[in-house]
């Protein structure tokens, strides 16, 4: 699961989980208009990959905690129909790791 303390978060100045979450909503949002369509390669680090996860499962930012943990490396896909709702296809997969 998403692990996150807050007094780390709070000592170096760094995004608590709702502004991880808000973050990759608006980033998201932005290709999503922008490659409207398109095949789209979203690469990141585990935080903001399940921010943008628990966004496409439709639930809010204090639910990211109980996301799975995303492995290093592991590949997650969504289909999106012409409404722009997502479907996932492929969630934490490791296969091309073995």
């Amino acid at each position: 699961p998403f692990k996150w303390d807050p007094a780390v978060s709070k000592k170096l100045q760094i995004e608590n989980p709702e502004e991880l979450f808000e973050r990759a909503k608006i980033e998201f949002e932005k290709i999503l208009e922008q490659h409207d369509k398109k095949t789209v390669l979203w690469i990141a680090h585990d935080g903001i990959n399940c921010a943008l996860v628990t966004y496409l499962f439709g639930k809010s930012w204090k639910e990211m905690k109980n996301l799975e943990h995303l492995e290093n490396t592991s590949v997650t896909i969504f289909d999106f129909d012409e409404k722009k709702n997502p479907k996932l296809v492929l969630l934490n997969c490791i296969k091309h790791l073995k």
